[in-house]
This record gives C-alpha cells, structure tokens and sequence, in this order.
C-alpha cells in the first residue's frame, strides 16, 4: 500500500510506500523503496565535502591545503593553513576556525546534494556540481570569474533533478540523473557526449570506473545494479539486487560490494563470463549479509574486513571473503542513523550519526574507544574523513556546518560556517 506525502510546501503530491520512519529516514523521506510507488521529492539537501590531498592506504589524507563542500545554494573552499580571518597557522598552533577563501552560489536557488568534484587544470583547479534544478555547474575558484559558475561551461538543462556527486574519467564527466539514468558531458565545453536512460528511477550515486575493462558500474533506485561501457554508456549487463541502491559501489579485486534500502550488502562477480541475458545477470550475486538497517554510504575494506554504518544507527564489521559478521555496534545513549561512510585509521573505525555525536570502536573488537563532546547542534548525515590527526565531518548546522576533531581523543578542535552572500561578495574582489 501507498500513502501520499506533499513536501516542500509547493503542493507537490508524491507517493510513497507506508513503512515507520526512523532515523535519517524522517529526513530523507523521499526515498523510492521498493514497491511500484514513485519517488518522493527530497525536502532539503546535505553538505558534500571533498578533500583535496592525497588519500594513503591507511585510511587518511595527507598534503592538504583545502576543503571543498556544497550545501544548498553555495559551493566554498576552505584553506586549513589559516585561521579565520586569513593569518597562516604555525606548526600545532591551535585555532577555532578556519578560513575560506573561496565562495559562489549556484544559479537560481539551485540546491546542491552533491560533494564538488576536482579536476587539476593548468590554469588551476575547475569544480563540478550538479543541483537540484537540473543543471551542472563547472566553477573556477583560481579565475577572474569566481563566484558564479563558468559562462562558457554549460551542460545543457536537463529534465533530471541531480542528487549524486560526478566521476571525472580522461575528458568524460559521468553525472547520475536523479529521475533516471547517467549522463556525460565533455569536460572541456559541459556539452553532452552520451547518455543512458534504462533505468527506471533515479541513480543517486556516483559510479565507479574500472579503468581495466573500460566499464562504470552504479546502482540505482530501481534495485538493479548497472555494468555500462564507459566511453559509450551502451548496457553491457545488470542485476536485480532486491532493494534501491543510493550510494556508490566499493570495487575491490574485480568484486562489486553494494549496499541496499533492503538493508543488505551484496557482493557481485564484475568478471564472471556470464551466458544469462544481459538484462538480469543474477548469478554474479556472490553472497548477502543482512544489516539491522538501510545501508546508504560505501562500506570501507580494510585488511579483509569491511565496515559500514546503517542507518539504525549500527557499525558493523564482516570478513569480505565470507560476510561472517565479526562485531555490531550502537550508541544506545545517543541513538540516530548513519547515512555517511565510515572512516578506518589508526585500528579505529570513526562513524558518525543523526544522534549529532561521532563515535570511534575498536576496529579490531568493536570497542568504544572515545565518544565525541559535546553534541553538535545539528544532525550529522556526511562522511567522515580523517586528514592527518583530523577527523572532519559535515553537520547540518549553518552556524557550524564543517566540524573538525581530534583523531586520538575526539575532542572538538575548530568549526567553519556557511558563507553568507556578503561573504561570498568579499570574496570575489579578494586578490588571488
């Protein structure tokens, strides 16, 4: 059964299955699940942090100067060797902020789910984001033209609402449509090179590019996973998983490790030499494991194990090989989803939650070895990354909407806001 829900106080009816929310859900209630019931239109966006460095087989990144995030209408840098108003930071010299210096506003109101993408270009760095207006934007931080998007970039206006991050492959920008299908646009003009519209409802996630058999894989909200060529996105095979997929798949030794709103995580063969027909290729599913809630981030692998939070607010950690489970964990005290990826660095595992706390285990036991304080003031729905003895997530807070914390104690360390248009106006007469 089906019950209907208008959101966003504009009178849009939508449609989705009956189930008792919990957690992120009451946020993101606009899931399609998994019945013939349509998507529901998302009532408010996320912050997407990209780091810019260099991420090392230990879980971290390093040589960082800037952060880069999105959220609703405005895309930003931030500049960790300076305090807030500008003055470079000595070596361990503490500061409760950060300084941005960079900011540009999208067109039109256009809201931002999507992290930025990078691409290094010699006349210096150019950021890709899609909205929720159906456009992608190409911004140049380092140029004349600073706080709005490129003029003579333009991906054309599409029908599709954008919701996950882009994929930069050679001169290729791969943009998943949030109502249907995957595009992508030249790098070098936004315009568009191919498309694939096979899918029955959105694809909410970057794909993933093995590089070796030229092919992108991705999951959508139609419960199939996708294998496509990558210069031509033609349809090499899919696979029914049994639940909407939203994010994107972890690739690892030709094994495909996918996440579900069934809460499942799935294991498919990406190079078995498959006879069924390409349209449901159920024998590459290897094997499930059974979480307590929806999966809705990319698990993390790490010496044979593989973490991931769900979205009932457990950790869980299973052997890749097998999914024998090796622990579960929850904060009973501080109850709330997991919707981000979980960082794995120094024998912790770092996850961080709707219950507005981050929380370190054990990666070996499950353990709790810190709890974060105090509470942040807004839910925290991104993924945690860890540069140097950092740990840095976004909330949904505008007065501190990226937060860093101390790797070893969790600990709060500094916290930077949302630009405001003054800001972003004083920033585009800055000098470079």
């Amino acid at each position: 059964m089906c019950m209907r829900l208008i959101l966003n106080a504009r009178n849009r009816t939508v449609t989705a299955p009956r189930r008792k929310p919990f957690g992120a859900a009451l946020l993101l209630i606009g899931l399609l699940l998994l019945t013939s019931c349509t998507a529901i239109v998302l009532p408010e966006s996320w912050a997407g942090l990209t780091v810019d460095g260099t991420l090392t087989e230990d879980g971290r990144y390093t040589d960082v100067q800037y952060l880069y995030v999105a959220y609703r209408d405005v895309i930003f840098r931030i500049d960790l060797t300076r305090d807030g108003i500008g003055r470079t930071l000595e070596a361990n010299q503490r500061s409760t902020d950060r300084y941005v210096d960079w900011a540009a506003r999208a067109n039109n109101n256009g809201q931002m789910f999507a992290a930025p993408t990078l691409e290094k270009r010699p006349e210096g760095v150019r950021v890709y984001v899609g909205s929720y207006n159906h456009a992608v934007y190409a911004f140049a931080p380092d140029s004349g033209q600073r706080n709005v998007p490129l003029a003579n970039w333009a991906a054309p206006i599409g029908t599709e609402k954008v919701i996950a991050d882009a994929l930069i492959n050679g001169n290729l920008l791969y943009v998943g449509q949030g109502d249907k299908g995957i595009k992508a646009f030249s790098t070098e003009s936004g315009a568009l090179v191919a498309s694939f519209e096979e899918t029955t409802f959105g694809v909410w996630a970057a794909p993933v590019l093995d590089a070796d058999r030229n092919t992108l894989y991705f999951g959508a909200m139609d419960r199939y996973v996708y294998a496509l060529d990558a210069e031509t996105l033609a349809l090499r095979w899919r696979v029914e998983v049994g639940g909407a997929v939203a994010a994107t798949p972890l690739l690892h030794d030709g094994i495909l490790y996918v996440g579900t709103l069934t809460s499942e995580l799935i294991a498919l063969d990406t190079k078995l030499d498959s006879r069924m027909a390409i349209n449901n290729q159920s024998e590459r599913i290897l094997r499930r494991y059974k979480a307590e809630g929806w999966l809705w981030s990319t698990p993390t692998l790490v010496n044979g194990t593989l973490y991931f939070g769900d979205l009932k607010g457990y950790v869980h950690a299973i052997d890749a090989e097998t999914f024998n489970p090796r622990w579960k964990a929850s904060d009973a005290e501080r109850p709330g989803g997991i919707r981000g990826k979980v960082a794995v660095v120094e024998g912790r595992v770092i996850a961080a939650s709707e219950g507005r706390h981050l929380r370190a285990y054990n990666a070996e036991s499950g353990a709790v070895v810190w709890t974060s304080s105090p509470a942040e003031l807004e839910r925290i729905l991104g993924d945690v990354v860890v540069v140097d003895e950092t740990v840095i997530v976004t909330t949904k807070s505008e007065d501190r909407l990226v937060v860093a914390y101390d790797l070893l104690s969790g600990g709060r360390l500094w916290s930077v806001r949302k630009p405001s248009q003054d800001d972003i106006n004083r920033l585009a007469q800055a000098p470079r």
